[in-house]
């Protein structure tokens, strides 16, 4: 008989915490279910670990890949591999509570494709910094606060939350989400132009199809760590995570086939408020690039090159009619500016 639920854990050099990982889902209480481990070539010991307990608990397999894939790409490689009618990805740094997939199974089955649990953060040495802003932003966006005292969502009902708060995560990481695999042959995998949104885009465009439900309970943990891919995202490579990746998430709501929920009604009004939302981010993550590189103290060019890199892949980027009339604004706001300083100068002279 096949499993109900697939649950895909993807690594890439996680020997530090995948023990704990597997641990958590081989306790669960709900048992009709295989472990996919896809290792994305590991350069540490992961790959052993895992089949050390492959051996001992015949529902995890263990498949390397024969090429480092990336994130989003390893993420469908799970996908394609599992055979469950129900995926259950399960980050190799995380947890889940012995109860959370009976518990949002039993929410799902029959309701909504897409069901996201409450989670709650696990930092290690990462700071005060860091944890007063993922503590802010897990009081200010979550799922309990942007549905308060809603357990079904409908579609419209999300659409009008992305339409208000656009590229927040509110929804959560993958570990807080079970989704039925028939979503991935409607909907298509993850998108790998995105470095940090991958997860975020995907539960976005089903979602905005189907709704989604949610369980206001703490059924997974999210750790926080100086080598995870978000920590490291608050600190290196930040245009390319915090200001590209919000970007081609308000493409995809402009453009995308799949988000016209987002663009339909208000005669009119949603789409022309997200294009031009999409036209400020443009120009703001251009103007930024451009700075970089004019910084006398960095000359970093690596923004703007990074920025040259998406316009080639979305040429519509910088033909947006809204960005024209930003750019054409700020122009006019420096010809008034240094013709107020002409006028300044001309009267000291005199």
């Amino acid at each position: 008989m096949s499993p109900s639920v697939s649950v895909c854990i993807p690594t890439y050099n996680g020997a530090r915490y995948i023990h704990e990982c597997i641990e958590s889902v081989r306790i669960q209480t709900y048992k009709n279910m295989e472990i996919i481990v896809v290792d994305d070539q590991s350069e540490d010991e992961t790959p052993l670990i895992v089949e050390e307990y492959a051996r001992r608990d015949s529902r995890i397999r263990l498949f390397v890949n024969e090429v480092n894939l990336g994130l989003a790409p390893n993420w469908n490689r799970c996908v394609e591999l599992s055979t469950g009618e129900w995926i259950k990805f399960v980050l190799q740094d995380d947890l889940i509570e012995s109860e959370c997939i009976e518990k949002m199974i039993d929410d799902c089955s029959g309701f909504r494709p897409l069901c996201v649990c409450r989670r709650r953060f696990l930092f290690e040495k990462v700071g005060v910094e860091v944890e007063t802003l993922y503590h802010r932003f897990g009081s200010a966006w979550s799922m309990g606060s942007i549905f308060p005292g809603r357990r079904e969502i409908p579609a419209k009902l999300l659409c009008d939350a992305v339409r208000k708060h656009g590229a927040v995560n509110f929804i959560g990481e993958p570990t807080a989400v079970l989704i039925h695999r028939d979503m991935f042959h409607q909907f298509g995998g993850f998108n790998p132009n995105f470095v940090q949104l991958c997860d975020l885009e995907y539960w976005l465009r089903v979602g905005v199809q189907t709704g989604l439900s949610y369980i206001p309970e703490t059924l997974a943990t999210f750790r926080v760590h100086h080598g995870s891919m978000t920590s490291k995202g608050l600190s290196s490579a930040y245009f390319r995570t915090q200001v590209i990746d919000p970007l081609l998430l308000m493409y995809e709501f402009a453009y995308a086939p799949l988000f016209k929920p987002l663009r339909k009604g208000g005669l009119g009004y949603h789409a022309l408020r997200i294009h031009q939302r999409l036209a400020e981010a443009a120009y703001d993550a251009r103007s930024s690039a451009a700075r970089a590189l004019e910084d006398c103290q960095t000359s970093d060019s690596s923004s703007l090159a990074e920025w040259n890199r998406l316009v080639q892949q979305y040429p519509q980027l910088d033909r947006l009619f809204y960005s024209r009339l930003i750019k054409h604004r700020e122009n006019f706001i420096r010809y008034l500016w240094r013709f107020r300083q002409r006028k300044v100068r001309t009267k000291i002279t005199t």
